[in-house]
């Protein structure tokens, strides 16, 4: 969802705890209350959906883009090369 500009709502476990920037650019729901009034809220207000998956979106470009990755690998095999 974030890499294609939608806010998203997702139980506070596992990955989602790490991608999540509660209220940022998703909503983490540890109720059903929890996901009924985010998804309401998303529901009535289109500004806050766009600014969601906005943030969502520079998130995937910080952290998972293929400039970011290539880092990532680069790194990892001069490390490997010693």
């Amino acid at each position: 969802y974030l890499a294609n500009g939608l806010p998203f709502i997702a139980s506070p476990v596992g990955v989602n705890l790490r991608i999540s920037d509660d209220g940022r650019n998703g909503v983490l729901g540890a109720t059903p209350d929890r996901w009924a009034d985010a998804a309401e809220r998303f529901d009535a207000n289109e500004e806050l959906r766009l600014q969601m998956g906005r943030a969502g979106i520079d998130y995937v470009l910080a952290h998972h883009s293929p400039e970011v990755l290539a880092g990532l690998v680069a790194a990892e095999f001069r490390a490997l090369a010693g």
